[in-house]
């Protein structure tokens, strides 16, 4: 689809803790690539739209806030609750964001 996200990178400490934890909570396809073994791929494919993207291994500092991804759930209170028992941390608890939804911030 024009115009949507098709690539992102997110820099994070761990890439073994990230699989893990990204797996528990949302179930993307998480692959590697044996030429770039510093980079956990994921890919979210809803009805054939997919984004894809990568977990980066970096040494520099992750700063808090630096990039927000919105996901769409079907329920957000069981989601946070695998957040924590991820040992994920809720920083924004259950805000209403529009009529109809939910936001959250969990990192």
């Amino acid at each position: 689809m024009i115009n949507n996200f098709v690539h992102i990178n997110i820099g994070v400490k761990d890439l073994e803790t990230t699989r893990e934890f990204y797996d528990a909570i949302f179930n993307w396809r998480l692959y590697e690539l044996p030429e770039m073994p510093d980079v956990l791929f994921f890919e979210i494919d809803k009805d054939g739209d997919s984004v894809e993207g990568g977990f980066v291994k970096t040494d520099k500092p992750i700063i808090p806030g630096s990039i927000v991804l919105y996901v769409n759930v079907a329920d957000i209170d069981s989601t946070l609750e695998k957040v924590v028992s991820m040992n994920g941390e809720v920083v924004l608890e259950k805000t209403p964001f529009t009529w109809r939804t939910w936001c959250n911030c969990s990192i």
